[in-house]
C-alpha cells in the first residue's frame, strides 16, 4: 500500500516512478505498432495517469515530460473508420508552467473521450494531436499542412491561438482547404468574438463576457460602488474578461482603480513588483480584486496578495473552480472572502471546466458530424441540432457560439467538491 507520499513500502520507487516507466514503455510500443499500440496506450495509460495526476501530485513533473513527448508531434493515430479531427494543444519547450498545466487538463478531457468508446465504434472520431506550442505561426502552419492533407475538422485551445486563427480562417480556407469548407472549433478559449459561423468558426466553451458580467453582478451585494483592482493574465482571455468586468462594474457605479496584466510564466520578482502597486493603495481603493488567470497564475497572484496582508473580496473566473488549481492556496483561502463561477450542470460529477469542455467539445463535434452525414444537413444546422452534452445548461447563438449558463461557486461549494 502506498503511504501518504505515494511510496510503496520496501520498493524504493514511488507510484509516479512506476507509472512513468509504464507510460514510456507503452509509448515505445505504440511507435512500433501504431494500430494496436495506440489503443493500448490511450486506454491503459490514460487510466494510470489519471490516478497519478489525481492522487500523487509529485508524479506530475515526471509525467509532464511524457505528455510533452506525446504532444510534440502527431503521435500514433488512433485506428478508427470515420472522420478525423486535428486537435491543436499547447505544449513544447519554453511554454510557461501555467500553460502546461492547462494542457494537462485538456489532455485529460481528451482521454475521457477516448475511454468512452470502443475503437470499432463507427461514429468515433479519429484524433490527431498536434502541438501549437503557443506560437501563432506554428499553429497556422500546422493548419495549412493538415488542410492540404484533406483534413477538414480542427479543434483548437487557448484564446491566444484561437483568436488569431479565427480571424484568419476564411483566408486559410480559401488558400489551403481543398473543399473550401474546413471547420474550426475553439474550446478552452474565452476571449470575446471568436465564433463566426459565416467563416466556419465555432466555439464550445464558457465565454469571458458572461463570466465577467456575472462576477460583477455577484459583487454588488458585498461591495457595491467600491473600488476594484483588476489582475489578469496578459492574453486575449485576460483582456477580454477585464474589459467586460470594467464595463459592467462602472455601469453599476463602481470604480476600477488599477489594472495589472501578468504574462504567463511571470517571474516571482516581477510579480512582486506588479502586486506592490496594490500595497500603496488605500484599502478603500481595492475592496475587491478581479482575477482572470489559470494554473500557477491563479495561485501565485493570491499568494502574493496574502503575503502583503491584502485580503479583499476575490472575484475569480471559473478556472478557480478546478480544485487542483486552488490546492496551492487552500491553506490561506480562509483569510479571503471569494466568489468564483462554474457552469450549471444537470448531472453531478463534473468539476473541471478545462477538462470537461475539452471532452464536451469532442462529443458535440462527433454528434454534429454524425447528424450532418446522416441527415444531409449543413455543418451549421447540425451544430445547432446536436444536443451533447444533455446535462449542461447552454444554448448556441446566431454566431455558432455556445452560451453556457453559470452559477456562483464559493467556499461552501469547494468544501463539497473536496468531499466528493
Amino acid at each position: 500500500m502506498p503511504d501518504a507520499g505515494g511510496h510503496q513500502g520496501g520498493t524504493g520507487k514511488t507510484i509516479a516512478d512506476v507509472t512513468t516507466s509504464i507510460w514510456i514503455s507503452l509509448w515505445d510500443f505504440a511507435k512500433k505498432h501504431p494500430v494496436l499500440g495506440s489503443v493500448v496506450l490511450f486506454f491503459v495509460a490514460a487510466a494510470i495517469s489519471l490516478f497519478v495526476l489525481w492522487q500523487v501530485p509529485a508524479g506530475q513533473a515526471k509525467i509532464n515530460s511524457v505528455i510533452s513527448d506525446l504532444l510534440s508531434s502527431e503521435g500514433p493515430r488512433i485506428s478508427t473508420k470515420k472522420d478525423k479531427v486535428i486537435l491543436l494543444l499547447p505544449t513544447g519547450k519554453g511554454v510557461a508552467d501555467s500553460i502546461k498545466q492547462d494542457a494537462e487538463r485538456q489532455l485529460l478531457g481528451f482521454f475521457d473521450y477516448l475511454s468512452l468508446h470502443e475503437p470499432e465504434d463507427e461514429t468515433f472520431l479519429e484524433i490527431v494531436v498536434r502541438s501549437h506550442g503557443m506560437e501563432r505561426a506554428q499553429a497556422e502552419q500546422i493548419v495549412r499542412e493538415e488542410m492540404k492533407r484533406g483534413n477538414r475538422y480542427f479543434l483548437v485551445t487557448m484564446s491566444t491561438i484561437a483568436e488569431p486563427l479565427a480571424k484568419k480562417w476564411k483566408t486559410l480556407n480559401n488558400e489551403s482547404c481543398p473543399s473550401k469548407d474546413c471547420i474550426l472549433i475553439a474550446t478552452v478559449s474565452s476571449a470575446p468574438g471568436i465564433a463566426d459561423n459565416g467563416t466556419g468558426v465555432y466555439r464550445f466553451y464558457v465565454r469571458s463576457e458572461e463570466e465577467a458580467a456575472a462576477l460583477a453582478t455577484a459583487a454588488l451585494r458585498k461591495i457595491r460602488g467600491k473600488g476594484v483592482a483588476v489582475i489578469c493574465v496578459d492574453d486575449a482571455y485576460g483582456h477580454g474578461a477585464a474589459d467586460k468586468f470594467k464595463d459592467t462594474w462602472e455601469r453599476t457605479g463602481g470604480r476600477i482603480t488599477s489594472s495589472v496584466f501578468l504574462p504567463p510564466g511571470i517571474s516571482d520578482e516581477n510579480l512582486d513588483k506588479e502586486i506592490d502597486r496594490l500595497s500603496t493603495m488605500s484599502p478603500t481603493e481595492r475592496e475587491g480584486v478581479f482575477v482572470a488567470n489559470y494554473g500557477t497564475g491563479l495561485s501565485s497572484t493570491i499568494r502574493e496578495l496574502d503575503e502583503r496582508g491584502i485580503h479583499p473580496l476575490l472575484l475569480v473566473t471559473s478556472t478557480f473552480s478546478i480544485k487542483e488549481w486552488r490546492a496551492p492556496v487552500e491553506p490561506i483561502l480562509a483569510k479571503f472572502d471569494w466568489i468564483s463561477l462554474q457552469p450549471i450542470y444537470r448531472k453531478p460529477g463534473y468539476h473541471d471546466v478545462v477538462r470537461d469542455f475539452t471532452f464536451f467539445s469532442l462529443m458535440h463535434l462527433q454528434e454534429t458530424i454524425f447528424i450532418a452525414g446522416k441527415e444531409a444537413k449543413s455543418f451549421d444546422m447540425a451544430w445547432r441540432q446536436a444536443k451533447f452534452p444533455p446535462h449542461l445548461d447552454y444554448t448556441i447563438n446566431e454566431n455558432g457560439d455556445s452560451v453556457v449558463s453559470l452559477t456562483e461557486f464559493g467556499p461552501e461549494d469547494a468544501a463539497l467538491q473536496h468531499a466528493d
